[in-house]
């Protein structure tokens, strides 16, 4: 393991033979994939802050819903930044429930993960205070049903916050010309059910849409990162430089990586 902590300042799991066999921990951590790579955390880390950033100012939750949680780290995060009574990572996946609940044990987080589909939440209806989702929805072709499941479990007044690749930025141009090639089109048309192949980048515009039939309010968006997960790690630093100056940019910070959103239920 190169890293013990993740930039978001948890800290990971001691190595052991149970983390170098699970997946979840070599994909996102160790090093041997894409997804573990310095620049594709520092974006990672980027989405976290915004969100604490946007629910700060807000009570602190009494229950906290972490939707296709992944590896467990945004639950962790924000449960302990914003103050939550209790919190519920939810993934379809069960090796990303396992190296989250490590992950949490590792932080002494009360955090629980439990393998589910974010269109059917593990919570009795309007029960939740807030439920969060990263970089999920562009994977659902169902995405409003999920929006429609996550008004179901908020009580009234409760809040959502969605964090998407930002469908006009520099990085969703680019990886069109990859999606092409790669014929993301079919691969789409191919999907039956949750955990296959699916991404499709949606318009804040669209999402705005989505939530208000649903019967949400949009609160805030913010559009954060400019480095590219594609770039080589040992430009990160003068990146991150650019990045900050670039994210409070009337105009250029609209080509942000990466939207995140955050609505009220009516």
């Amino acid at each position: 393991m190169s890293n013990t902590t993740t930039p978001s300042g948890l800290r990971l799991p001691r190595e052991s033979a149970s983390l170098r066999r699970n997946f979840t921990w070599r994909y996102y951590y160790s090093g041997e994939f894409p997804f573990s790579r310095a620049a594709v955390q520092h974006v990672r880390w980027r989405r976290f802050a915004a969100a604490h950033a946007l629910l700060a100012p807000y009570q602190a939750p009494g229950l906290l819903v972490d939707a296709g949680c992944g590896p467990g780290e945004s639950t962790v995060y924000l449960a302990h930044r914003l103050g939550a009574g209790a919190a519920l990572g939810v993934d379809i996946s069960p090796d990303c429930c396992w190296f989250a609940t490590e992950l949490a044990r590792a932080n002494q987080s009360p955090a629980r993960f439990v393998v589910a589909s974010a269109t059917r939440l593990p919570v009795p209806s309007a029960q939740a205070d807030l439920v969060v989702s990263f970089e999920m929805i562009e994977h659902l072709p169902n995405w409003r049903t999920f929006v429609a499941e996550a008004a179901r479990a908020l009580r009234p007044g409760g809040l959502l916050l969605l964090s998407t690749p930002n469908a006009f930025s520099l990085h969703a141009l680019l990886k069109a010309v990859y999606r092409r090639i790669r014929g993301f089109a079919r691969l789409n048309r191919a999907w039956r059910k949750d955990g296959d192949f699916y991404e499709a980048f949606l318009p804040d515009r669209m999402i705005q849409r989505g939530l208000e039939e649903a019967g949400f309010a949009l609160l805030d968006r913010r559009h954060v990162a400019f480095v590219l997960t594609v770039q080589p790690d040992w430009t990160l630093r003068p990146a991150r430089t650019a990045e900050s100056v670039l994210e409070r940019t009337p105009g250029l910070r609209r080509l942000a990586v990466t939207s995140v959103l955050l609505a009220r239920k009516r």
